[in-house]
């Protein structure tokens, strides 16, 4: 737990080890916490009418990478694969 708040305070050195020279200051976290709070505020008070709120994009967190599938399948394995899956 700390170690992840450690990561986040400006001018700290597992901070800017983590995420490069810019790290993000308290008040852009605190900003982008309150449009959070108030888009999903405003998504209750339409009484869930809408579209949900989508969480805002903060520049400092690593994206996660969608995968599909694993590695391709050989050519000499696939109509073996493919008879196997249309048996199922």
């Amino acid at each position: 737990m700390l170690v992840r708040r450690w990561q986040k305070l400006p001018g700290n050195a597992l901070g800017a080890a983590v995420h490069g020279h810019e790290v993000p200051s308290w008040i852009e976290q605190v900003l982008a916490v309150l449009v959070d709070q108030v888009q999903a505020t405003n998504f209750l008070l339409r009484r869930g009418k809408g579209a949900r709120p989508k969480r805002l994009t903060r520049w400092w967190e690593k994206r996660k990478q969608q995968k599909f599938g694993r590695d391709p399948i050989p050519i000499s394995q696939f109509n073996d694969w493919w008879e196997s899956a249309g048996k199922r």
